[in-house]
């Protein structure tokens, strides 16, 4: 007979508790917006339109969450974006690079609804 491993975290280790199951690639207000174009998307993609959809909204997308932001991270209320993206560093090219190649590729119907 095998003995049980003890599965309590030692002290100091992971007290925050995390939800179980798929923690999710989006903060809330990210989330907020997908779900507002949800029957749109349903119907984009009944109409196999889904790449005229995403056009579509992509742009108003990247308006309100700026790609500074990691999709889980909520924009602070204030704050403005940099009027353009002309004098980026190699860093920022990346990351900008990045955040965009990430979003196009979710699945709305990932979204918990």
């Amino acid at each position: 007979m095998s003995k049980k491993k003890n599965k309590t975290p030692a002290s100091g280790q992971n007290d925050k508790k995390r939800k179980a199951g798929n923690q999710g690639k989006f903060s809330a207000k990210r989330v907020e917006f997908l779900q507002e174009h949800l029957p749109r998307y349903l119907e984009a993609d009944v109409a196999h339109t889904t790449k005229a959809f995403f056009a579509g909204i992509i742009t108003t997308y990247w308006e309100k969450f700026n790609w500074r932001f990691k999709a889980l991270e909520e924009i602070p209320d204030g704050w403005t974006p940099p009027v353009n993206d002309d004098d980026l560093s190699v860093e920022e090219e990346k990351l900008k690079t990045d955040s965009m190649q990430i979003v196009p590729g979710v699945s709305l119907y990932s979204l918990d609804c």
